[in-house]
């Protein structure tokens, strides 16, 4: 049974008429697509005979992925033309278009040269400005297309990074292959930045372009400010000047200036790059520097600043003696500190000459001496009661301050052998008793000295015109002294004079004769010392007179002084000083030469 079927279809096949074929394909011009391309495949199919079959069209990459992108059914006889374009999409790579004729018997089969298809992107890019401030307008230029010839649109990611940080990230559209990105910087910190830019087109084709533009951000200005003049004086109006300019050298339109001066701040517009402060310095300005800091701001963060200095030259305002106290008695120390100040209260390192007049009007001091440096002045002793005026001045500047130098009284008593000595310390004339008294084992003495010194006088008080010769206790004012020795020395010189008297008158001797001679002699020195004596008295008793005459007068001194005190507003220059008489040399038993014990 098998055999026959075998012979039967053997029989027919070669009762069927035979039918040959070719395709011949026109050549593709371009070697590049991308995804989205049209693939344009076209050429013609001749038969022998009459053929009915399918037409199909594949795209082959990469040797072994192939994509059947057309077919169609075809019945002809002859020769058959055909142009078709295929979509291009979803392979990459090296492909070649295949055309395939299949009547299911035979298939005749052609290949077109090779193409590539690819589905990345390509671009170029152009920035508008390499250097920007902040508040720049920055424009970012593409031109982003398909490696094929064919235009495409699409969207792009845009990615502004500064080292591995994103600031800002934000899309743009493109199309016609044409990306325009604008964008106005503002609120970033100063710095090196890049641009990423990632696209994709609408049929697929992308790309992340990284790294394709550098520029840096400045968040500065550049400052430039003056004053009219360096060393004003207090008081003065100085006027601040300035300019601003961005780092790419353009003018700021406009701004706000923070101007700081001694911690008081004021806020002034720039205008055109341009700004101008009349600062008003007060009449009680400090001295020396002063520093004026400047800052520039603006809407978008930008920020210059510049500091000035100017100087103030000290001015001498105030000059005033600091004194410790008003009132002193003669010994003490008199401390006072002149102190010179400038137009802020300040002190000053000046030089300042000082004087100090005492109340007779003599100067005690004249020095010059640093501003604030203590003056120490001892007053004498015997300094006469009333009032002393320090002066000083320096630069132009005067000031005047009184002290007062009080009365003192003290009459200090000393013991020199068998003499009491009464010496005026105080400084104003002194009158006081002094009660002496002498004991003795046989007997008590006491006797009141009446004194009356002026200052700096003594008074000599001789013991043994008051007591016999012997061994004494003295007492006076509380102070005891034992085993005074009084010894009269007149007494021992009567003797003597007696002695040469009764000599003298029975003279029986040569020797006798010089005795009476010497006797003559001394008699004659008497004579002459007793008219020196009475002559010396008279002058005294002038002297007592001149003496009272101060006293009045020193006492009429202390009283308007008293009267200053209790009305200050009284000038001094009213008060007469006191003036004590020229003083004496003691009229003790030293100074009366030989004679002394005639008085």
């Amino acid at each position: 049974m098998r055999c026959k079927l075998l012979i039967s279809a053997l029989i027919l096949l070669i009762s069927l008429p035979f039918v040959t074929a070719t395709i011949s394909l026109d050549e593709i011009t371009t070697s590049t697509y991308s995804w989205g391309d049209t693939l344009r495949i076209a050429g013609d199919y001749s038969a022998t005979g009459e053929f009915s079959g399918l037409l199909k069209i594949n795209l082959v990459c990469n040797a072994n992925q192939t994509t059947q992108v057309f077919v169609k059914s075809l019945k002809t006889s002859g020769i058959y033309v055909f142009d078709q374009t295929v979509p291009i999409t979803g392979q990459t790579g090296s492909c070649t278009g295949q055309v395939i004729v299949d009547d299911g018997i035979n298939k005749e089969v052609a290949t077109t040269k090779t193409f590539q298809i690819s589905n990345t992107l390509e671009g170029t890019f152009e920035l508008s400005k390499n250097d920007v401030q902040l508040g720049d307008n920055v424009t970012l230029s593409a031109a982003i297309f398909k490696s094929s010839d064919q235009n495409t649109e699409g969207f792009a990611i845009i990615t502004i990074k500064k080292g591995n940080e994103t600031y800002l990230l934000d899309t743009a559209s493109f199309e016609d292959e044409s990306l325009i990105y604008s964008i106005v910087v503002s609120d970033l910190p100063e710095g090196d930045y890049s641009i990423d830019v990632s696209a994709t087109d609408v049929f697929g084709n992308q790309k992340i372009f990284e790294n394709i533009k550098i520029f840096t951000i400045f968040d500065t200005f550049k400052v430039t400010a003056f004053f009219n003049n360096l060393h004003p004086v207090p008081g003065e109006t100085l006027v601040l000047e300035g300019s601003v300019r961005t780092m790419d050298d353009q003018t700021l339109k406009d701004g706000i200036a923070k101007i700081l001066v001694d911690g008081k701040e004021r806020l002034v517009n720039v205008l055109d790059g341009a700004f101008s402060y009349n600062i008003e310095l007060s009449p009680t300005i400090t001295s020396e520097n002063h520093t004026v800091q400047i800052t520039i701001q603006d809407d978008f963060g930008n920020v210059g600043s510049k500091e000035l200095e100017f100087f103030i030259e000290p001015i001498p305002t105030t000059l005033s003696n600091k004194i410790t106290q008003t009132q002193y008695l003669p010994g003490q120390e008199l401390k006072f500190s002149p102190q010179l100040y400038d137009q802020a209260g300040n002190p000053m390192d000046k030089d300042i000459t000082v004087t100090i007049v005492d109340a007779n009007r003599q100067t005690i001091l004249t020095s010059t001496v640093n501003s604030d440096e203590e003056v120490t002045v001892q007053i004498n002793t015997f300094s006469p009661p009333g009032i002393w005026v320090i002066s000083s001045t320096s630069n132009g500047l005067s000031d005047k301050a009184d002290v007062v130098i009080d009365e003192y009284e003290q009459i200090d008593i000393t013991l020199d052998d068998q003499t009491l000595i009464a010496r005026n310390t105080g400084n104003v004339r002194t009158k006081q008793d002094l009660f002496v008294e002498l004991k003795s084992n046989e007997d008590t003495v006491t006797f009141t000295e009446k004194l009356d010194l002026y200052p700096n006088d003594s008074k000599s008080i001789k013991l043994y015109e008051f007591a016999e010769d012997g061994n004494y206790t003295l007492l006076f004012r509380d102070q005891i002294y034992p085993n005074v020795i009084i010894k009269n020395p007149k007494l021992k010189v009567g003797s003597s004079l007696k002695s040469i008297t009764a000599a003298a008158i029975t003279p029986t001797t040569k020797s006798g004769s010089i005795i009476l001679g010497i006797i003559v002699i001394v008699l004659i020195i008497g004579i002459v010392f007793g008219i020196v004596r009475l002559f010396k008295k008279k002058g005294n008793n002038k002297k007592d007179a001149q003496r009272e005459r101060d006293f009045r007068e020193g006492q009429m001194m202390r009283e308007k002084i008293k009267g200053s005190r209790e009305n200050p507003e009284q000038s001094t220059d009213n008060v007469k000083a006191y003036r004590p008489a020229k003083k004496e040399e003691p009229a003790n038993d030293d100074k009366r030469g030989m004679f002394g014990m005639f008085s």
